[in-house]
């Protein structure tokens, strides 16, 4: 039989381990709490996008375009060479951009570069990192075409071209102008709109 003593040791004991348990029980949910809110903060932080860039140079009797685009919610950087007599865009390279770029330039040398946040990376022609660097490098262009002014209208945008130190020519799109290339012909142009749409304009 047991005796009193034996009982009192029994419920200490048992006291002890409900003590444990429950305190166990209170790091568990503690930590539990701190992984969701960890977790919810990386799902509620706003992720970086891509934004739409373009660039382009001419390569010999032909045209090559650099552009961001957006396939299936992946950005990607693709690099076009453009027919001068139909304007059709046949892809040559295409890297996937796993961090947002917020540059397109090609060199005086016909180089191609990317801008991610302060570090300037050269491209091979199949679009593989070469080198570094801190530095931008000199422009393929020295006075590249801008969008001067948009103006919204309803559901249409009015844009102003700059080019050649002040000439400028005016056009309308359905979707905002963000970036503008001239290609060698003396009058035709590539609007890059958002979203990542492309827009040939002959004036």
């Amino acid at each position: 039989m047991k005796s009193k003593e034996d009982d009192k040791a029994e419920t200490k004991h048992s006291q002890y381990l409900r003590y444990v348990i429950i305190c166990i029980l209170i790091v568990a949910v503690g930590l539990a709490l701190m992984v969701q809110n960890n977790w919810m903060e990386q799902i509620n932080q706003p992720l970086a996008t891509q934004s739409p860039l373009l660039a382009s140079r001419q390569v010999g009797d032909g045209v090559e375009v650099t552009l961001t685009t957006l396939k299936e919610e992946q950005p990607y950087l693709v690099v076009y060479s453009v027919n001068r007599q139909t304007y059709s865009f046949t892809a040559n390279a295409y890297m996937k951009l796993d961090e947002p770029i917020q540059e397109i330039r090609y060199s005086k040398g016909g180089e191609l570069w990317i801008r991610r946040e302060r570090e300037w990376i050269l491209l091979s022609g199949d679009l593989k990192p070469i080198s570094s660097s801190t530095t931008g490098p000199s422009k393929y262009k020295e006075s590249p075409p801008s969008i001067k002014e948009v103006t919204q209208v309803g559901d249409t945008f009015q844009a102003t071209v700059e080019y050649d130190h002040g000439s400028e020519w005016s056009s309308t799109f359905t979707k905002r102008p963000l970036e503008v290339e001239r290609l060698p012909q003396e009058n035709v142009w590539v609007v890059l709109l958002e979203d990542f749409v492309v827009k040939i304009v002959k004036n």
